[in-house]
C-alpha cells in the first residue's frame, strides 16, 4: 500500500490530463451538434429584429430562404403544439434566446476545460507527480487545484440541467428550425422540404438533435467532480504515509545546520 502512494502519483496526474482532454476536445465540438438552432436577424441602430414581411429586401440569400420557408409553414406542417401563420413572430425570440444561451454554455465548457488544464499544470509545477514525499506545499496545491475543477464542474453540471430544460420545453420548435435552418436542405423549396411533410415527419428529421450532447457534458462534469475528490483524497493519504520520512528529513537537516 506504501508503494502505491508513492509510485501511483504520476499516473494519477495523467490520467486527470488525459480526462480534461476528453471534455475540452467535447466542449470544443459542442456546439456543433446545435449549430441549426438559430435565427436570422438584422440589428438596427442596436435593436435586433426578426423581418418576416416577405417583400422586405434582404441582404442575405440564406436570411430570405430561411424566412420564406417558415413564413409559409401550414399548420398541418407543423409539430403539435405549434402555431402557424406567425411563425416568426411567436418564435423567432425564443429561439434566439435559445441560440445565446447555447453560445454561453459552449463557452463556460470550454472555459471550465482551460482552467482545468492550468489547475493541474499546478500539481505538474509543484512536483506532485514525481515527489516520493509530499510536504506541505504539496498538500495546499493537492487541495486547491481539484477543488477549482469541482467548483468549474460543478456550475457546467448545473447549467447543463437549465440548458436541457429550456430544450425539452421547446423541443418541436428547435427540432423545426433545425430542419429549416439545416445547410443541407438549403437548395430545397420550402414545399418540398416543409409543406409536404407532416409534424411527425419534421421530428424525425431532426431526431439527431437532443438532449444526448448535453447529457455526455454533464457525464464528464460529474466525472471531473469525483476524480478531483479522488485526487484530494490521494493527496492527504501519501501526505500521511510519508509523515515518518518527512520527519526524519527534516530532523536530518535541522541537525546539519546546528
Amino acid at each position: 500500500m506504501a508503494n502505491f502512494f508513492k509510485n501511483k502519483a504520476k499516473i494519477i496526474l495523467i490520467v486527470y490530463l488525459i480526462l480534461i482532454a476528453a471534455f475540452m476536445i467535447y466542449a470544443l465540438s459542442f456546439m456543433s451538434m446545435y449549430c441549426n438552432i438559430h435565427v436570422a436577424y438584422r440589428v438596427t441602430d442596436g435593436d435586433i429584429s426578426f423581418p418576416y414581411i416577405m417583400n422586405v429586401q434582404f441582404s442575405s440569400t440564406k436570411v430570405s430562404n430561411y424566412y420564406a420557408q417558415v413564413y409559409f409553414l401550414s399548420a398541418a406542417s407543423l409539430p403539435t403544439g405549434l402555431e402557424s401563420g406567425s411563425f416568426v413572430q411567436k418564435y423567432a425570440q425564443t429561439v434566439y434566446d435559445y441560440n445565446l444561451t447555447l453560445n454561453a454554455f459552449n463557452d463556460l465548457l470550454i472555459a471550465v476545460g482551460i482552467v482545468s488544464f492550468a489547475a493541474v499544470a499546478f500539481l505538474f509545477i509543484f512536483s506532485n507527480n514525481s515527489r516520493r514525499i509530499y510536504y506541505k506545499s504539496n498538500v495546499v496545491i493537492g487541495v486547491i487545484a481539484p477543488l477549482v475543477i469541482i467548483v468549474m464542474s460543478l456550475i457546467a453540471m448545473i447549467q447543463s440541467f437549465g440548458v436541457m430544460s429550456t430544450f425539452t420545453q421547446n423541443e418541436a420548435l428547435f427540432k423545426t428550425v433545425s430542419v429549416v435552418m439545416d445547410p443541407a436542405k438549403q437548395g430545397e423549396t420550402a414545399s418540398s422540404l416543409l409543406l409536404t411533410k407532416s409534424g411527425d415527419e419534421i421530428l424525425e428529421m431532426a431526431s439527431s438533435v437532443n438532449v444526448s450532447g448535453m447529457l455526455v457534458a454533464m457525464l464528464l462534469s460529474i466525472i471531473l467532480i469525483g476524480y478531483s475528490v479522488f485526487v484530494t483524497i490521494f493527496t492527504f493519504a501519501k501526505y500521511k504515509k510519508t509523515e515518518k520520512e518527512r520527519k526524519e528529513i527534516i530532523e536530518r537537516a535541522v541537525a546539519a545546520n546546528d
